[in-house]
């Protein structure tokens, strides 16, 4: 009987170790997790709530895209700023069948910098005040969407003053040669922009347009970053994890 209550008590011992390593690795994982940095940690400026535009640039006779913080009136290229979707951008997708272009159900989680300012918010448009106008013919430009790296999908669209959308960009769909936003110059435009899962999106444009000479030109393909809140799963996984972690130091305390 002695020696069966001693390996009793070996084993529960063993259990209890089983499990505080248990709850240390989840615990371990979800902070890793939670505190994942972007792809990236090397941008120079992270917009957090300022009014930002992706900037339509001619430069050395040659279309480009950059950040021009419009708070600061700082410019910046593209892969100098990362911009910044925080939880106030949570919103639920809307039952209209005209928001289908989100490709997410009705009523599913939809992170959005919306076209009418939030102070809490980034305040994003695109801008085509940096060209000269009597450049391009018919003195516009062209956004085009050309690709996407992310865990979601992503849009852009205007919503009128009775809340109907306009889709511009989708890659719910795929990405073609409809994805894009032409641009007359000299001119500001804010956008509905919208993400459907949280993490680290890289979305690569190109700028083009036809010069008064009939010359089509074209920019070099231009990454803009965009990291939406931390992923619910590893927030989730850092609860469960400090949950475990409290529930096993009670146990030792209890024996």
């Amino acid at each position: 009987m002695i020696v069966n209550s001693t390996q009793g008590i070996v084993a529960a011992r063993g259990r209890k170790r089983e499990v505080g390593r248990a709850a240390v690795l989840l615990f371990a994982a979800g902070v890793a997790l939670a505190a994942a940095p972007p792809a990236r940690a090397d941008f120079i400026a992270r917009f957090t709530n300022q009014h930002v535009d992706v900037d339509l640039r001619f430069e050395m006779g040659q279309p480009a895209i950059g950040w021009h913080d419009e708070t600061n009136d700082i410019e910046y290229e593209a892969d100098e700023a990362l911009v910044l979707v925080g939880t106030a951008a949570l919103r639920s997708r809307p039952a209209s069948a005209a928001f289908n272009f989100l490709g997410v159900g009705l009523g599913a989680p939809v992170w959005v910098l919306p076209q009418v300012q939030d102070p809490n918010l980034v305040f994003l448009g695109i801008g085509t005040e940096e060209i000269d106008p009597g450049i391009f013919q018919n003195d516009e430009v062209t956004l085009s969407l050309v690709g996407i790296r992310g865990p979601g999908f992503f849009s852009l669209w205007t919503t009128d003053a009775f809340g109907s959308p306009t889709p511009l960009l989708t890659t719910a769909d795929g990405i073609t040669t409809a994805d894009r936003v032409v641009r007359p110059i000299g001119s500001h435009q804010d956008f509905n922009w919208g993400f459907t899962v949280p993490g680290f999106y890289e979305l690569d444009f190109q700028l083009s347009g036809v010069l008064l000479s009939g010359q089509p030109v074209s920019s070099e393909v231009t990454t803009l970053s965009f990291s939406v809140v931390p992923e619910p799963a590893s927030c989730s996984l850092l609860a469960v994890g400090t949950a475990a972690m409290l529930c096993y130091a009670r146990r030792r305390r209890s024996t």
